[in-house]
């Protein structure tokens, strides 16, 4: 899969959920919003090897 963080491009090659994905990154998820294939995924969705994927710090306040 295609991963897109923080103006770099990583290329990983094994399926894993969303979750994972984060897990092996040490991301928190509440932290990042997973954009796969243009939608927002959710962490127990599964990633393929021909996803792309873009990561995306989520931003709150008030």
């Amino acid at each position: 899969m295609n991963i897109e963080f923080n103006g770099k491009h990583i290329s990983i090659e094994s399926e894993m959920t969303v979750g994972e994905l984060l897990d092996r990154l040490d991301l928190k998820a509440d932290d990042y919003i997973v954009v796969r294939d243009g939608r927002i995924s959710r962490l127990m969705e599964l990633l393929d090897e021909d996803s792309s994927v873009i990561i995306l710090r989520a931003i709150v306040g008030g």
